[in-house]
């Protein structure tokens, strides 16, 4: 039980972060994946409601999950699903 406690406290401390501070928040998650391209800027509100995230940057989704992995000597790893 007392993983859970700790669990949850920290969903909630990271949960909090993204509320406080979302554009700080999503630039640490953003250094986190792979880009082809970093973006120069996390957050455009320059057109409210039309909000941009990562504006500029390049990344690809199949490549983060699939490709990155194969390029660093882990292909032959099994995946988890989550």
């Amino acid at each position: 039980m007392k993983k859970q406690k700790n669990m949850n406290q920290k969903f909630a401390e990271i949960y909090e972060n993204s509320i406080k501070k979302p554009e700080e928040f999503w630039k640490n998650v953003s250094d986190d994946i792979f880009w082809f391209k970093k973006p120069s800027k996390i957050l455009n509100k320059s057109n409210p409601p039309f909000y941009k995230w990562y504006e500029d940057g390049v990344t690809n989704t199949c490549y983060n999950a699939l490709d990155f992995h194969i390029d660093n000597d882990r292909g032959d790893r099994n995946a988890k699903a989550l």
